[in-house]
């Protein structure tokens, strides 16, 4: 999953973008589809989740590169 290392980068930017990317996560990444969805619902009220999900993303590269 080397594009949701990148999508997840630039998740760090705005929840717009961080949407966009969970989408395309979702292709690549069946175990990250729960936490990108739910974060698509939060991010649009807050930072503090975008900063969390950067973390989710950042574990879930690992987890994909076991994949």
């Amino acid at each position: 999953c080397r594009n949701n290392t990148l999508s997840c980068r630039n998740n760090t930017l705005s929840c717009r973008n961080n949407t966009l990317s969970c989408r395309n996560n979702t292709l690549g990444c069946r175990n990250n589809t729960l936490s990108c969805r739910n974060n698509k619902l939060s991010c649009r009220n807050n930072t503090l989740s975008c900063r969390n999900n950067t973390l989710g993303c950042r574990n879930n590269t690992l987890s994909c590169r076991n994949n």
